[in-house]
């Protein structure tokens, strides 16, 4: 099968800021209503409380927050350890785009 030039490439990228389209957040925005973008910048976040490169999101604590997720994948990993922890011991509710 071959695959076309974006879906060979894209988990080559050196750009980890892509921006998690409306037609997919929306929908889970309407059903958990997000308070916090744990992985953002100011020009792609999706809530209007985030944490970005400047306020690293593997850092915070997610203290009793509905968080979206769309982590780098260049870290991914890290994020998805960082997901759970928070749910379990800081209450955190978290959705991941992985």
């Amino acid at each position: 099968m071959k695959m076309g030039n974006f879906d060979k490439n894209r988990f080559k990228s050196t750009n980890q800021a892509w921006e998690t389209p409306d037609e997919i957040f929306k929908p889970l925005d309407e059903e958990f209503h997000f308070t916090l973008d744990v992985a953002a910048s100011d020009t792609n976040t999706k809530c209007s409380k985030y944490f970005s490169e400047d306020n690293d999101g593997l850092l915070c604590s997610w203290w009793k927050e509905v968080c979206w997720m769309n982590p780098p994948y260049n870290k991914v990993g890290k994020w998805i350890k960082k997901a759970y922890e928070e749910s379990v011991n800081h209450h955190a509710t978290v959705v991941c785009l992985v």
